[in-house]
């Protein structure tokens, strides 16, 4: 690529104009070298008038900016070869040098400060300038040491006249505001064949590896669109059981007992959750200040006593189990025992009189492990297992006892789990209703041992195949020391000639619970009068489910945090 250079010089003391031309041509190898060659030709010099009262001055050195910009054509040169490879770099180059043949004019500006002596180029002078440019500087190659002035640079893109301008750096009498971080040229996006020079300071050092653009009205920056603030959401009470979150659970166990449609398992279903939550506050011990148990979610399930609660009411693909883990999980277990307890209750009572929604309150602390709990649980061999159970270690009363056993009214013993088979009532439809037959049916049939001198000892009555009392039932009303006996007016089967278990006297120690259980009867048999039972069973289930539990809430509209 061959083209010509022509530069002219101006100088304010020696009032003249030197005019240069230059031949440059760059060739690349075979090898990938580029070689530049050039000649430089001062061909005219023509001297002005001009005021010379600004002093003395040097004459600039034309042919250095001319070897200057050879050297970056070479450079350019090299990049193109670099990645366009030899036969690229000379179809590049010589497309480019078809384009800029000619000459073309390097003007370097008059200016009214003191020139630079060619040993000082291409230094720039260390006194400020009186004319800092609003064009922000930069430098591709940025010094450690930044320049404590502004400088101007020369523009590397042509105008509409085909011509390069570079500016030299001029010295001032007043220094830029803030200091620059280039010593080297940096690109003007739009030049000026006359550049204009602002009396104003930089306002700020700049310091960017890429080319700074000349200033421009800017169009108006659009207002950035703020993000959707999400509300936050306001932090919840741990374990918290709001009035809708009850009355969901409630819901949630009509349903699950609407989708059993064989009513002995549905029987067996509603019973076992009752007798879940039984099982959990009945190894309460208040007189076991390590260890005091009570309702906290947690039984031994391997304890006899237990059986059939973890094959068939709490386990991995039970539905009561299934239903916690898919909704209620942010409550405790034994907070979301006891509500469905009392939704099962509730629905099955006569017409849903006993809601206990009253005596609910949540935040019991649930218990991983409960290891020997079941030794607690009142097992069925007579009342002196109801006593220690009810009366020593949970401190309830005998009354109380009685109320809580006529929940036997719902469900029914299955011999495939506690080994006790049958219903407390007439049927398996018997079963599915919560109210005080359990009273009617212990004192109106003739009950006769079964299993007798075993573990699995109860009572059976009719043809024996369905139905089931247990020692702790019977022994509430009638003395069962003297056994085998049987109750009622005749024993039969299994029960002839045996002698008949006597009731209770007055004076008898167990004479609140005989007492208790004539009141739940509700009068004069038969009656309907549901009301003694299930007064007398709200008070107790809110004692039994609350016993060694502190800091209990009420139910609440909302579980949000109040902010302080």
């Amino acid at each position: 690529m061959k083209f010509r250079m022509t530069t002219i010089t101006m100088a304010q003391n020696d009032n003249y104009v030197n005019k240069n031309t230059a031949d440059v041509e760059l060739h690349v190898c075979e090898d990938g070298a580029v070689e530049t060659s050039f000649d430089v030709d001062a061909t005219e010099e023509t001297y002005l008038d001009v005021d010379s009262s600004a002093g003395k001055c040097g004459h600039y050195k034309t042919y250095v900016i001319v070897a200057f910009i050879a050297v970056l054509a070479t450079i350019a040169a090299v990049v193109v070869y670099t990645f366009l490879g030899r036969d690229g770099a000379e179809e590049s180059l010589s497309s480019t040098s078809s384009s800029i043949s000619g000459e073309v004019d390097i003007t370097i500006p008059y200016t009214s400060t003191p020139s630079l002596t060619p040993s000082q180029f291409p230094s720039y002078t260390k006194e400020p300038s009186s004319y800092p440019s609003t064009k922000p500087s930069s430098s591709a190659y940025p010094t450690t040491t930044p320049s404590k002035y502004p400088t101007t640079t020369p523009s590397l893109i042509p105008s509409s006249n085909p011509s390069y301008s570079a500016t030299m750096p001029t010295s001032s009498t007043s220094p830029s505001s803030s200091p620059t971080a280039s010593a080297s040229p940096t690109t003007s996006k739009f030049p000026s064949s006359n550049p204009t020079l602002s009396a104003s300071p930089s306002s700020a050092p700049t310091d960017s590896l890429a080319p700074t653009y000349a200033p421009t009205t800017a169009s108006p920056t659009r207002q950035p669109t703020p993000h959707p603030t999400l509300r936050p959401t306001p932090q919840q009470i741990k374990g918290c059981v709001t009035n809708s979150v009850y009355d969901e659970i409630d819901r949630d166990i009509d349903r699950l007992q609407n989708r059993i449609t064989d009513v002995k398992k549905k029987a067996h279903f509603l019973g076992g959750i009752v007798r879940l939550v039984a099982h959990d506050f009945m190894d309460y011990d208040q007189n076991d200040f390590d260890s005091p148990m009570g309702p906290d979610g947690c039984f031994d399930a391997d304890h006899p006593a237990n059986a059939g609660l973890p094959d068939d009411i709490w386990c991995d693909d039970c539905l009561l189990t299934e239903l916690y883990e898919d909704k209620y999980t942010h409550i405790g277990r034994a907070d979301f025992w006891i509500a469905s307890a009392n939704a099962v209750i509730r629905q099955t009572s006569v017409d849903n009189a006993l809601d206990l929604r009253d005596t609910f309150e949540w935040g019991r602390k649930d218990a991983r492990s409960c290891s020997g709990s079941g030794r607690r649980v009142p097992s069925p061999r007579g009342c002196d297992q109801t006593r220690a159970a009810f009366l020593t270690r949970m401190g309830l009363s005998w009354r109380d006892a009685t109320a809580l056993m006529g929940a036997h009214t719902l469900g029914r013993g299955d011999e495939d789990f506690s080994g006790h088979h049958g219903t407390w009532v007439g049927s398996n439809t018997d079963a599915l209703v919560f109210d005080k037959a359990y009273y009617d049916e212990v004192l109106s049939n003739s009950w006769r041992p079964r299993n007798v001198d075993s573990a699995l000892e109860n009572w059976t009555t009719g043809d024996g195949e369905d139905r089931v009392m247990l020692n702790t039932d019977l022994c509430l009303v009638m003395d069962l020391d003297n056994m085998p006996c049987c109750t009622g007016s005749s024993c039969t089967g299994s029960g002839s000639g045996l002698s008949k278990c006597p009731l209770l006297p007055e004076n008898h120690p167990r004479s609140e619970a005989f007492e208790a259980f004539e009141e739940f009867l509700g009068g004069s048999d038969p009656n309907d009068n549901q009301a003694p039972f299930y007064n007398a069973f709200r008070e107790s289930w809110r004692k039994a489910t609350k016993v060694g539990q502190n800091n209990l809430q009420p139910l609440v509209d909302s579980c949000d945090v109040d902010p302080i």
